[in-house]
């Protein structure tokens, strides 16, 4: 079988066709349809159109807390506009095949334990580090969903005490979003304080113009595109402030994974998202963890696990698609 799967981001939306062995063909991407519930439905119908021919159905990754037996959005994640609002009824609206909607730190986890770096656990957590941080937790090779459905939220996790609100939560630390907003504002081309920060805006990929002050230091004016790609040319590069960024965003990430290892006691931690392609960053989060065992040792032992996922940035995908074979009655095995 063939499914129309769409992974919805808060800057790019990824969609392909997926058949039940987690093959992807004809996949692509779009800046999300971040801004308004036409936008949303408009996105999914026109792909449903495109492709209609061809699948049987429509598997859907996305951000935010999901009621999978209601199909209401419960809040969280870039969609501020689908907040409060039934996402069944708003995807029926478009398209007559069965569709599933999943949480896409779950359907990441999912993607993990059906054929990926968790097949051999039986308690897990995936993080997916993206423009926010998607989290989801496997206890006995199912999803741990929670009483609020919130259960691997990790996003919203506070960093400091006493400083709460938006600009203190992990996701402004520990994910693109945080690490493109520091590294702009410290090279002069974005916000000056976190504080000023939308969670709306599409913040790993910003485009910021020219650096602030250049004019006065009679600097040529280029415009900058502060997303990804730059970040890390200027941190291979050694820029003094996307290093000083770049470490504390490794130590932020560090200290989490300690302190999931330490609540949940999981067999492995898999890290996946399109940011672990770069090759230095699972060791540069293992040397911080390993600076954070080698300071307790004395007091704790057991050492946490870390590795990569193996689908990256196609895991909330793969777990789109399987969340639709399980929910569809063609697999076996309860995620």
């Amino acid at each position: 079988m063939n499914c129309l799967v769409i992974d919805f981001g808060g800057t790019y939306t990824k969609y392909c066709l997926m058949d039940g062995n987690a093959s992807i063909s004809e996949k692509n991407e779009q800046p999300s349809p971040l801004v308004g519930i036409e936008a949303f439905t408009a996105f999914i119908k026109n792909l449903y159109e495109i492709h209609k021919s061809r699948i049987e159905g429509i598997a859907i990754s996305i951000p935010g807390m999901i009621d999978i037996k209601t199909g209401l959005h419960k809040g969280g994640g870039a969609y501020m506009d689908l907040w409060g609002k039934n996402l069944y009824e708003l995807i029926g609206s478009v398209t007559p095949l069965p569709f599933v909607v999943e949480n896409d730190g779950k359907c990441g986890a999912m993607a993990e334990v059906w054929k990926g770096s968790l097949e051999d656990v039986n308690d897990g957590v995936v993080m997916i580090i993206g423009t926010g941080n998607a989290g989801g937790i496997i206890k006995d090779r199912k999803i741990h969903r929670g009483f609020h459905d919130i259960a691997g939220e990790v996003s919203y996790l506070m960093t400091k005490p006493g400083e709460y609100g938006p600009s203190n939560m992990l996701c402004m630390h520990s994910a693109m979003m945080g690490l493109t907003m520091k590294v702009a504002a410290a090279k002069g081309y974005g916000q000056s304080s976190l504080e000023s920060a939308s969670l709306r805006r599409e913040d790993s990929n910003v485009y910021q113009g020219p650096r602030a002050g250049a004019e006065k230091e009679g600097e040529a004016k280029p415009c900058v595109m502060v997303d990804g790609p730059q970040i890390f040319r200027w941190l291979e590069e050694g820029d003094p402030d996307t290093v000083h960024a770049y470490e504390e965003f490794i130590a932020d990430l560090g200290m989490t994974l300690f302190n999931l290892h330490v609540v949940y006691d999981p067999e492995k931690i898999a890290i996946g998202g399109g940011i672990s392609r770069i090759p230095r960053l699972l060791p540069d989060i293992q040397a911080e963890l390993n600076r954070i065992q080698e300071a307790i040792a004395h007091l704790f032992s057991p050492t946490l696990t870390l590795v990569p996922c193996k689908f990256l940035g196609d895991a909330n995908l793969v777990g789109a698609m399987f969340n639709f074979m399980q929910r569809n009655g063609q697999m076996a095995q309860d995620i």
